[in-house]
Order: C-alpha cells, then structure tokens, then sequence
C-alpha cells in the first residue's frame, strides 16, 4: 500500500491547534467522500521512517497505530521515538492528514 499525500505536515506545537487542525482535515476528508461519519487511527513511526514510507512505500522499522490523537500521544510512543503520525480513516486505512506529534 503507498500513500500519496499532498499537503504540508502538521506541525503546530499546541494541542489544542493540532487537534483543531485534525478535525479540520477530518471534516474535509469526510465531505470530499461524501460520507456521514470518518472515524479516525493514527499511525505513529520515526520522522525518517514516514517520509520515506511516504515517497516509496517502505516498510517502517517500527510502527504503531491506535485511536489514541496526536495532541496527546501514548508515552510509550514518544519514548520510542514514535513522534511523527499519519491519521487514517479508521476503515479503509486512507490518509488523511499527517505531521508532527505533540512531544511534551
């Protein structure tokens, strides 16, 4: 599966402004399929795992995804170095928005 994803990362330092700007993109998405309801997953990889994931459809060395929004990101994640998300529609996996996690 590769992922061509147009727009800029995300990369507000803010909950609120990242989360905000989700919902946004989220709201977008939703209209652009013509659906009623887009829940969202997130999948979290280093920086340099993503952007090359993005451009040739590499397999991430690690990688992870849950419910659980970027504005407040599991720990473990960050502790691992997992800083970096792609928000997908939960089912059908289609990217939605991606950037930068809030790290602190």
């Amino acid at each position: 599966m590769t992922w061509n994803i147009s727009s800029d990362p995300l990369r507000l330092t803010k909950p609120t402004s990242l989360k905000n700007a989700i919902e946004n993109a989220r709201i977008a998405y939703q209209r652009a399929i013509c659906s009623a309801d887009v829940q969202l997953s997130y999948v979290y990889m280093k920086e340099t795992d993503l952007i090359r994931f993005l451009k040739y459809a590499s397999t991430p060395e690690k990688w992870a995804q849950t419910r659980q929004p970027p504005d407040a990101p599991p720990r473990l994640f960050l502790d691992d170095g997992l800083t970096w998300f792609v928000a997908v529609n939960s089912d059908t996996s289609d990217p939605v928005v991606w950037g930068r996690a809030i790290t602190r």
